[in-house]
């Protein structure tokens, strides 16, 4: 269980307030003052969304702006327009120096985090079936030659390859149990 306060999230060691929260302080702190969003632009691929946060004379205090692509994420398939305006929100207040010096909301730090974590898993499994593939092209090469490897890679592929880091990534998988089944098939 969490000591941290409700609407605080600790994100590798450091503390962001949820949106949710900042409102709630913010409207407990500044009652007369307002929020007010725009729908700048929505399209089917992306959704942008303005916030101004205004004193009680209706002076703009604090702008924000936030960009949600639609195929980012399961939930912005669905609600690109709401994760959009809290985004906003939550930078307008940070702009007023309201209630947090972060701009980036808790959600855009955890979804930042993993897209970085994502694009990291993804560049190691990348690293693994390429050294899997040369592995299965050495082994194919001392089994059955080299051209019949370089021909067996072109057949996978549907190229002509030269350097295994050539090969498209969603190929690799079949890339490596095609030359593994080529040089398998020569022992038996």
């Amino acid at each position: 269980m969490s000591d941290l306060p409700q609407g605080v999230v600790d994100i590798r060691g450091k503390q962001y307030h949820t949106v949710a929260k900042r409102v709630h302080d913010f409207r407990l702190g500044y009652p007369m003052w307002g929020i007010h969003t725009d729908l700048v632009h929505q399209d089917d691929e992306k959704v942008i969304m303005r916030c101004c946060i205004t004193d009680e004379q209706d002076r703009v205090i604090g702008t924000g702006y936030a960009e949600e692509v639609r195929a980012s994420s399961k939930i912005n398939k669905t609600s690109a327009l709401e994760n959009a305006e809290t985004s906003a929100i939550g930078r307008a207040l940070a702009a007023c120096g309201i209630l947090g010096e972060h701009y980036a909301s808790a959600d855009e730090v955890e979804a930042a985090i993993k897209a970085q974590e994502d694009q990291e898993r993804e560049a190691e499994r990348h690293r693994h079936y390429l050294q899997q593939v040369r592995n299965a092209f050495r082994d194919a090469e001392g089994a059955v030659g080299r051209q019949r490897a370089m021909e067996c890679l072109a057949e996978t592929c549907g190229c002509v390859i030269g350097n295994p880091a050539q090969i498209p990534q969603h190929q690799l998988p079949d890339c490596v149990e095609a030359l593994t089944n080529l040089a398998e098939g020569a022992a038996e």
